[in-house]
């Protein structure tokens, strides 16, 4: 399949997808799903933090950080808005651009600007990137 009749696919089954307004359920690329697989299974750089797509508000919301990762000591939360990254405005549609936004070089830095329903205001934190191990759990 050339590479125009497969973007038109991929958006076609996005749509499908998006169409059944499940907040669960979403259609990811080769390279989303590599992503995906990196973020959970192997080690990448970091400020070690999951995000989902809140599909309702079209925002890159927080759902937790990962241990004692950058995103921790920087002071994320559950359920802050990632709005910025860098100063660059990203929706939760454009979360795996947000993504790879957010991993760089170890001990670099990138501001992120949230919103945090804790004052119910925008504040911008500088965090460094930091190695992420994820470990893969496997049961019977």
């Amino acid at each position: 399949m050339n590479a125009k009749k497969e973007k038109m696919m991929e958006s076609a089954i996005k749509g499908y997808i998006a169409g059944l307004e499940d907040p669960y359920s979403q259609y990811l690329t080769k390279e989303e799903m590599q992503d995906f697989k990196e973020d959970t299974e192997g080690e990448y750089v970091g400020i070690g933090v999951y995000t989902t797509n809140d599909t309702e508000k079209n925002a890159i919301v927080v759902l937790r950080t990962i241990g004692n990762s950058p995103a921790n000591k920087a002071g994320l939360l559950t359920g802050d808005i990632i709005t910025k990254v860098d100063d660059v405005s990203y929706t939760g549609e454009q979360l795996s651009e947000a993504v790879k936004q957010m991993k760089g070089i170890a001990g670099t830095n990138v501001k992120i600007t949230i919103f945090t329903k804790i004052i119910l205001n925008y504040i911008q934190l500088i965090s460094i990137h930091g190695i992420m191990t994820m470990r893969k759990i496997i049961t019977n």
